[in-house]
């Protein structure tokens, strides 16, 4: 039996990735990947829950009438955000709404950013240092 690929499935790309000055920039990221020390990446995740989500159906007993519990109209979103880095989870934070831009410049500000290298020892409580300028964007 042969297997054959679907004409109907497809993957987008960006079509900004056939621009050469684009194609040789993501060349650079890549060739420069390398050079990086893992143990001072630190990758942001958020994730995000909210009450709207609340299972609409559900199963019961045949006859029997199956009663959940939701909110009614005051639904609430928590958003869970985090540093991971190679060996440990650094500066969790819950923000009680969605994350926006204003949120997630202060989560940086003040908690990703004060938190120690991992590399730092109990008696040298140094932070990391920025890996881009402080500069302001125009």
């Amino acid at each position: 039996m042969t297997v054959t690929g679907s004409a109907s499935k497809k993957t987008a790309h960006a079509s900004e990735q056939d621009r050469p000055d684009v194609a040789e920039a993501r060349e650079r990221w890549r060739a420069m990947q390398a050079s990086l020390d893992p143990m001072k990446l630190v990758f942001v995740d958020e994730t995000g829950t909210n009450t709207k989500m609340t299972r609409l159906r559900g199963r019961c007993p045949r006859g029997r009438r199956l009663i959940g519990k939701s909110p009614w109209g005051h639904w609430k979103t928590t958003t869970f955000v985090a540093g991971l880095r190679a060996d440990q989870i650094s500066a969790p934070f819950v923000l009680d709404g969605a994350m926006n831009r204003d949120a997630f410049e202060a989560y940086v500000a003040q908690m990703l950013g004060p938190t120690p290298c991992p590399t730092a020892t109990s008696s040298s409580w140094t932070t990391c240092p920025p890996t881009r300028g402080t500069e302001s964007e125009p």
